[in-house]
C-alpha cells in the first residue's frame, strides 16, 4: 500500500512520515506515539476480532499523540452501511470521550 500512495496518489518521502506494515495487533506494542495511526483492519472476510476489541483500541489512544486522530479503513455491506461502525464508534467514544 505505501508503494503505491508514493507511485500514484503523490504520498512525498517525508523524514516526519514512519509507516509501519504488519498487523497492527503485534506492531502497536513497539509503534512511537504518533500524530497519526490508519489502521486497514480488514481482511477478505472482514474485520479482525481482535481489531474490534477494547483493548485494541485503547492501545491505539495510548500511541496517539494529544490531538492526534486514528483512522480505521471502514467496510461496507451490500446495502452501504459501514460494517461494525456503530461498534467502533461506542468503544472509541467510552475511551476518548469522542469519535468523528
Amino acid at each position: 500500500m505505501p508503494r503505491l500512495a508514493i507511485e500514484y496518489l503523490g504520498l512525498d518521502d517525508d523524514p516526519r512520515l514512519y509507516i509501519r506494515v504488519g498487523d497492527a495487533l503485534e506492531l502497536l506494542d513497539s509503534a512511537e506515539s504518533a500524530d497519526l495511526i490508519f489502521v486497514d483492519l480488514y481482511t477478505d472476510v472482514g474485520p479482525g476480532v481482535g481489531h474490534l476489541a477494547w483493548g485494541f483500541l485503547e492501545n491505539c489512544q495510548k500511541r496517539l499523540n494529544p490531538g492526534g486522530w486514528l483512522v480505521i479503513n471502514q467496510w461496507a455491506t451490500d446495502d452501504g452501511k459501514p460494517l461494525g461502525a456503530a461498534l467502533l464508534r461506542g468503544s472509541i467514544t467510552a475511551i476518548t470521550g469522542s469519535c468523528r
